[in-house]
């Protein structure tokens, strides 16, 4: 299983250069991080991306799902190509959450359902997890939970 996830709402570049987390940001992800493990989600790892924001909605979600291994890495930024992650993630047998944004993660999302990143079939809002599982080979979208379904 893959959990790909978006990052919290955070502070303009104007309000904070470092882009933190607003707390309301860190109080949507808590709430989808409370409701994944109510109801049993389970992560071996979680990966994210090198902003501050990344990280931060990182932790909140490895405090709620204590993965066992937690690791920063590069190009899951917003521009970046996700052709790169989608050949790394396809032999994934672990379930892994992806803490990144968007539109990165929804064009990640579709390489791996449909085979090409556009037009996304797909939009995260922060704070928001889709899930994907295998299927025949490939993915297929299992759901998607958004800070406004809670």
């Amino acid at each position: 299983m893959l959990y790909l996830a978006s990052h919290g709402k955070a502070y303009t570049e104007l309000e904070d250069p470092d882009r933190r987390l607003t707390d309301e940001g860190i109080r949507e992800t808590r709430r989808v991080a409370l409701r994944l493990r109510e109801a049993g989600v389970v992560v071996d790892e979680v990966i994210y991306g090198n902003s501050l924001r990344a990280r931060q909605t990182a932790e909140i979600f490895a405090e709620y799902l204590s993965p066992k291994i937690m690791r920063e890495a590069d190009s899951l930024g917003p521009n970046d190509a996700p052709s790169i992650w989608a050949a790394m993630l396809r032999g994934t047998s672990k379930p892994t959450m992806v803490v990144g944004h968007a539109p990165f993660l929804a064009r990640l999302a579709t390489i791996l359902v449909v085979g090409r990143p556009d037009p996304p079939i797909v939009s995260l809002k922060c704070s928001s997890v889709l899930k994907l599982e295998k299927d025949q080979g490939g993915w297929r979208i299992a759901w998607l939970l958004t800070p406004r379904l809670l």
